[in-house]
């Protein structure tokens, strides 16, 4: 009796921690870090950096470009379909700080990306200060 209740129980837990492990929600489930960045070279045609919150709280944004064999135009591209567009001379660099993710479907992704020219640099993403955002960050080719 008591051995098929030790079966029992035992099985029991090993089926519970399984349905945990495959249900319960968990930071690698959410995705995203405290900061994440990504570098992208338009020479190899990378085009860009999108970063994002993954858990919708404020993280703050930023960018370093430089214009490559030739004038550039960094595009700052919102979920919402608004742009900003910054135009760079040749062999010159441009770098922004930026706040996002307060607006929902605006600004909790964002895209930096050459419009025209070539363009290289890094993009990279962080937690707002008092927040418990978490962010990623990928390199485009389109």
């Amino acid at each position: 009796m008591k051995r098929k209740l030790f079966m029992s129980v035992t099985l029991l837990t090993v089926l519970g921690m399984g349905l945990y492990l495959v249900l319960a929600p968990s930071a690698g489930a959410a995705g995203g870090k405290v900061a994440d960045h990504s570098l992208f070279d338009g020479t190899g045609g990378e085009t860009g950096v999108r970063c994002r919150t993954t858990n919708g709280q404020a993280f703050n944004i930023y960018a370093t470009v430089r214009a490559i064999n030739g004038p550039a135009t960094m595009r700052v591209l919102f979920r919402d379909g608004s742009q900003v567009d910054y135009p760079i001379g040749q062999d010159q660099s441009f770098s922004l700080e930026e706040a996002a993710g307060t607006t929902g479907g605006v600004d909790t992704a964002i895209r930096v990306k050459q419009a025209s020219g070539v363009l290289v640099g890094w993009v990279s993403a962080s937690r707002a200060p008092g927040t418990k955002s978490l962010v990623l960050c990928s390199t485009l080719t389109t």
